[in-house]
């Protein structure tokens, strides 16, 4: 039976991936073998959990509003 769920090797824009559920989410995807680009305003939190993750690319990016 096919595996729907495998995400190894797919890839994931995961979003507030500085911290809380954006930060779960890149977690559990890097342990299943997927590549990411993760996003965070916060970039100083980003690069702290760079350490700690060995799939992703590494983006920041400005949230703008009116």
């Amino acid at each position: 039976m096919k595996n729907y769920f495998d995400i190894k090797d797919k890839v994931a824009l995961v979003t507030d991936a500085s911290s809380g559920l954006g930060w779960q989410i890149a977690q559990a995807f890097a342990s299943q073998g997927c590549k990411m680009a993760l996003f965070a305003r916060r970039a100083e939190r980003l690069e702290e959990n760079k350490k700690n993750l060995r799939r992703g690319i590494w983006l920041r990016s400005n949230v703008c509003s009116n």
